[in-house]
């Protein structure tokens, strides 16, 4: 979008509301007081939506939601490990999982999950 785009929803937005929420102009661009808090309740809205669908989901019997996976390329390089079907057999029976792999050392596998960057970390062992 353009800067005249972005400007022009920004104003809906705050028409909508009936506060000014940022301040802008060649100077830069600031969140008001009304801005930070509509920042806050937009961001406590999104939550509920991330909450509200794996209870619907659960309802309906399926698995959803995002599974971050991290591996050392040990594992991924190991053909006795045969991780390749273990993920697709994720993927066939849970297609609505939006899974992310990522080959990481370990040091960074540790971090990623101390970061809460992802869910699962497999290590393999020399």
């Amino acid at each position: 979008m353009t800067k005249a785009t972005i400007s022009r929803k920004i104003k809906d937005i705050e028409d909508r509301l009936g506060a000014r929420l940022c301040t802008r102009g060649p100077q830069g661009f600031e969140l008001t007081d009304a801005g930070r808090a509509a920042l806050l309740a937009t961001q406590e809205a999104l939550d509920a939506l991330d909450r509200i669908r794996p209870e619907v989901d659960a309802a309906r019997q399926v698995l959803s939601g995002k599974l971050s996976l991290g591996l050392t390329d040990n594992v991924i390089g190991n053909p006795a490990v045969r991780i390749h079907l273990a993920l697709g057999a994720l993927c066939r029976m849970a297609p609505e999982v939006d899974l992310t792999v990522e080959t990481l050392t370990t040091r960074e596998l540790i971090r990623a999950l101390l970061d809460r960057r992802l869910h699962v970390a497999i290590k393999g062992v020399y």
